[in-house]
């Protein structure tokens, strides 16, 4: 004697899709397209992440020589000042010293070969050789000496020149002046110094500007307190 079960009908609906190549197919293409979505998930990021990468060390490669040449610019001009001011200061040292009583002598020697016409010395800072100045010169240096000593100077290598109005073969002073005050006469007693240094660059794109180095110089005047 035979029996049947009956199966409800969603039952056997889903047995009949499920033999359809239809159905099939259509799971297939279903199955395809979640894995598609999950590997783009996956991998999309990891795609994005190395061409970020690519494009950062681009642009990197782009502005690190430009950011190394203005801090180079900037190092440049902060040399600039300082070495400006040691010129400067070292340049009023420089008339101090030789309008003083004690380097009258100096500026006799000076306006010993020259009768009544302006006399010069020149040496470079530390003082060298023999020159008159060599003295006013080592002072000088010690005005901007980092470690005491004349070789220490901030302006090393610069070179001072003295300049003193003579009148017969010795230089002009308080009580031969004849009452003349002006600096620009030949015969008041004003005495000039002035300093000029070479200040080398670190910055090569400057060069085609300035060279590898321009030049610091500065004047000052007094009068002889002799």
């Amino acid at each position: 004697m035979q029996t049947f079960v009956l199966e409800p009908n969603w039952a056997a609906r889903l047995r009949r899709r499920q033999r359809s190549p239809k159905a099939n197919d259509r799971k297939s293409a279903l199955t395809r397209l979640s894995s598609h979505r999950m590997f783009g998930r996956t991998c999309m990021p990891q795609n994005r992440s190395r061409k970020k990468l690519g494009q950062s060390l681009v642009e990197t490669a782009i502005t690190l020589p430009l950011l190394l040449m203005l801090a180079l610019g900037v190092t440049d001009i902060g040399r600039a000042f300082y070495y400006r001011e040691g010129v400067v200061n070292a340049t009023r040292q420089a008339v101090r010293l030789a309008v003083n009583k004690a380097n009258h002598t100096t500026g006799n020697l000076a306006c010993a070969a020259n009768g009544s016409s302006p006399a010069t010395l020149t040496t470079t800072i530390p003082g060298s050789g023999v020159s008159a100045l060599n003295t006013i010169a080592n002072q000088v240096a010690l005005e901007s000496s980092s470690n005491g000593l004349p070789a220490g100077s901030a302006v090393n290598g610069a070179t001072l020149t003295v300049t003193w109005h003579c009148s017969s073969g010795l230089a002009v002073t308080n009580s031969t002046n004849g009452g003349i005050t002006d600096p620009g006469d030949s015969r008041s007693d004003a005495i000039s110094a002035r300093i000029v240094f070479q200040l080398q660059l670190i910055t090569p794109f400057i060069y085609p500007f300035t060279g590898p180095s321009f030049t610091l110089g500065q004047t000052e005047l007094g009068r002889a307190e002799y």
